[in-house]
């Protein structure tokens, strides 16, 4: 009994043995390469880097406006630079846009890059992209700080859009800004944020 014994210890050890060396001559697992994360629309500045700032009278009242940048080279773009009121405004990219947006988002600015299209193409259907439109209107080219742009103008039941594109190579530029109806006249005794939102985009430069 003893001698069978042995003989079954022997042999568990001799696997063992055999299985140890089997896993010591296999080759090593490959780890995978970490893939690259996709590149931030806004782009962050240094913590030693202080902002660009400028000042603006909104209303009577002094603003600091805050140097933003960010770029759409990932898709073909340019670099893009504007001019916000920080103190007031979130900036934020979401799905490849950048967003800036009052505190509760239902007034907002996007700005956002078509690759390989242009102002003529999109502005047939742009609009309806952001919802079933009761009226909507091409206002044909117009000026909207530097830049040269086609401007598109759209309600739905209870948000109005203005939306201005801009060509460049390889592309289209589009701003598009939406906010509750009525905010969107200039004419209103005080600064809407839909119109600050619009001044905004004409300090919008590109490179």
């Amino acid at each position: 009994m003893k001698r069978k014994l042995a003989y079954f210890l022997a042999l568990c050890l001799l696997l063992g043995a055999l299985g140890a060396c089997n896993r010591t001559n296999q080759p090593p697992e490959e780890t995978p390469e970490p893939t690259e994360k996709p590149q931030t629309i806004v782009k962050v500045p240094e913590p030693d880097q202080p902002p660009e700032t400028m000042s603006e009278t909104v209303n009577g009242e002094e603003v600091t406006l805050t140097l933003v940048s960010g770029s759409f080279q990932r898709t073909g773009g340019p670099d893009f630079s504007l001019y916000v009121d920080k103190n007031r405004y979130q900036v934020n990219d979401v799905d490849g846009c950048c967003y800036i947006t009052t505190d509760e988002g239902s007034t907002y600015a996007e700005i956002g890059f078509r690759p390989e299209t242009d102002a003529e193409t999109l502005s047939a259907g742009f609009l309806g992209e952001y919802g079933n439109l009761q009226d909507s209107s091409d206002l044909g080219e117009q000026t909207l700080g530097s830049n040269t742009v086609r401007k598109l103008a759209g309600r739905t039941m209870d948000s109005a859009f203005e939306a201005f594109l801009l060509d460049t190579d390889g592309g289209c530029v589009t701003m598009v800004v939406c906010s509750s109806i009525g905010d969107m006249s200039p004419m209103s005794a005080t600064a809407t944020d839909a119109v600050r939102l619009v001044d905004a985009l004409r300090t919008l430069t590109l490179s």
